[in-house]
């Protein structure tokens, strides 16, 4: 009978599941796992930090579905897929409490079983592969788990496991990766209230927040196209909607101005993946009160004082099929509410001679959104790029990544790299997302601190574009404390210089393109922000937006 190892039987079921990558750095007890896992034809992207790792398989995971990475950081908070996969000593050598150079826990065995437990608490299963008999079924649960419930998994290998032989025909039956069904009548029970309230409400509003995705974003758009509701995204979800339908009035980013007023004055709202955090917009909430909302979260709905225990991919598509056969109208009269498009189009002319020092953000972030395409993935750090991109206008299909949750400034590089690896993927498949750009707007602070994620993207050669936001002291910081506070005040760096003794390469077949550029109040044009070769062959454009004090 053939047999596979069990580090085969591992990389094999997650292919199946989509995973290409794994991010990690070489350690101790997992390089013979490393070694199964190229064998079994996934890339290993290798990485200077388990941070950095772990960041990147997020990103990798935000497009692709799933990711593998050796260290994990907080994907469980937005809902990414991510299979944290941990290498262990061999199982003896636990047993016995062998001592281990550098090691910081104790050896005896109930030492390690400690690493297992930090882990329920970010992880929604783990399996700590130790019985030969259950090992196969221990991980397809876990890959089930992953992706039914959109967080992350960990799995324990004990280093001695990895070539332990296991039956192929376990391979034979594909994991189960089909959706849970919903009970029938209860299904019909929460369309049929639902379907009564869309059709009654006068002023209905959909909220798309950041955990859509795990209700389907292509029965979300379909839903918005279809009723010609007005709809709005929370700041950190931006383009899970075409965001080019005439019914989409960009993000709510306050509640008193008009969109916000509207939306908190609606007799029924859809809230679509909400993912509670301070930072979602500001505000910090839509300010939506329960008893006029229903709210769709992965595998629940909300209505007032009720939950139903569903899945709200299937409901949205019962809901799209009633839709269909009714043909409802949107709200008479269509409120007065902004029209995202035209914020392109009114831009005022810029002259040496009438200067617009108030508005130097808010039209430079509208200005570079006449230069984005289809397809495009935008990335941006927490602080002024966060901020500034609430004014992007979208093309259609493009996506912002705009973290509510990884504050760390360090996380936006290393995630650029996953999701450019991820985007390298989806293009050799002509998938959608593959035909746009990885764009990444990165302050000086996650600069500095990220330097060791430009060995991934050098060795790699990612195909990205990095906009480096050059303010000399950070907005959000000299607002949120003292102008001249000493902290605001920090060494500056030759930024485009440093990339050459973090490993810049010279080749003419992955070119290193770096541009300096000053951002004046009294001219906002920027000419030469998108120029430079870019798309035809790999390379890493790289701008540094100098902001001149006037």
């Amino acid at each position: 009978m053939s047999e596979i190892t069990l580090g085969q039987y591992l990389f094999a079921r997650l292919r199946q599941a989509g995973l290409n990558a794994v991010h990690a750095v070489p350690a101790q007890h997992h390089l013979e796992i490393l070694n199964q896992a190229v064998s079994a034809g996934l890339e290993w992207t290798q990485h200077s930090s388990e941070l950095n790792a772990g960041f990147t398989a997020d990103g990798y995971g935000q497009i692709r579905g799933i990711a593998a990475p050796d260290a994990i950081s907080e994907s469980y908070e937005e809902m990414v897929p991510v299979v944290l996969v941990i290498g262990s000593p061999p199982r003896m050598e636990q047993f016995q409490a062998f001592k281990y150079h550098h090691p910081f826990y104790d050896t005896q065995p109930e030492a390690l079983e400690q690493f297992a437990n930090w882990f329920p608490k970010s992880t929604v299963m783990q399996e700590i592969l130790l019985d030969p008999n259950d090992i196969a079924n221990q991980v397809d649960n876990a890959i089930k788990e992953c992706i039914f419930q959109s967080w992350p998994v960990y799995i324990e290998l004990p280093e001695d496991m990895v070539n332990m032989k296991i039956r192929i025909d376990e391979l034979d039956a594909p994991t189960n990766l089909k959706p849970r069904f919903n009970n029938d009548d209860l299904e019909q029970k929460v369309l049929a209230e639902i379907m009564n309230r869309i059709r009654l409400a006068e002023r209905p509003t959909i909220l798309i927040d950041a955990g859509a995705t795990t209700c389907g974003q292509r029965e979300i758009n379909r839903l918005a196209k279809m009723t010609g509701i007005p709809t709005t995204t929370t700041s950190i979800s931006r383009g899970l909607v075409d965001e080019t339908l005439s019914n989409f009035h960009g993000s709510m980013c306050s509640r008193w101005d008009k969109l916000g007023a509207y939306v908190q004055s609606s007799d029924f709202v859809l809230h679509i993946g909400p993912i509670e955090t301070i930072f979602r917009s500001s505000p910090f909430d839509s300010g939506c009160k329960q008893d006029k909302t229903i709210t769709f979260k992965w595998v629940s709905i909300i209505m007032g004082s009720k939950l139903w225990s569903v899945s709200s991919r299937f409901i949205l598509q019962k809901i799209l099929k009633s839709l269909s056969q009714e043909r409802l109208q949107g709200p008479a009269p269509y409120p007065d509410l902004p029209n995202v498009q035209e914020k392109i189009n009114i831009l005022p002319i810029q002259k040496k001679t009438t200067p617009l020092q108030h508005d130097i953000y808010n039209s430079l972030w509208r200005r570079i959104s006449s230069l984005l395409c289809p397809g495009d993935l935008i990335l941006t750090e927490p602080f002024t790029a966060g901020a500034g991109a609430r004014s992007f206008v979208l093309p259609r299909n493009a996506i912002v990544i705009n973290s509510g949750f990884h504050r760390s400034p360090e996380y936006m590089l290393a995630a650029t790299s996953g999701v450019a690896i991820a985007q390298r993927e989806l293009g050799e498949s002509k998938y959608l997302f593959g035909q746009g750009r990885t764009i990444l707007f990165e302050g000086i602070e996650g600069f500095k601190q990220a330097q060791g994620a430009f060995g991934t993207v050098y060795k790699e050669k990612l195909n990205m574009i990095i906009f480096l936001i050059n303010e000399k002291q950070q907005s959000v910081e000299k607002f949120m404390h003292e102008m001249e506070m000493k902290h605001n005040h920090g060494a500056p760096w030759k930024y485009s210089e440093s990339l050459s003794f973090l490993g810049s390469p010279n080749e003419t077949s992955y070119p290193v393109l770096i541009v300096e550029l000053e951002i004046q109040p009294e001219n906002l044009e920027v000419p030469g922000l998108f120029s430079g070769k870019y798309g035809e062959s790999p390379s890493l454009l790289t701008k540094e937006l100098s902001f001149v004090k006037d």
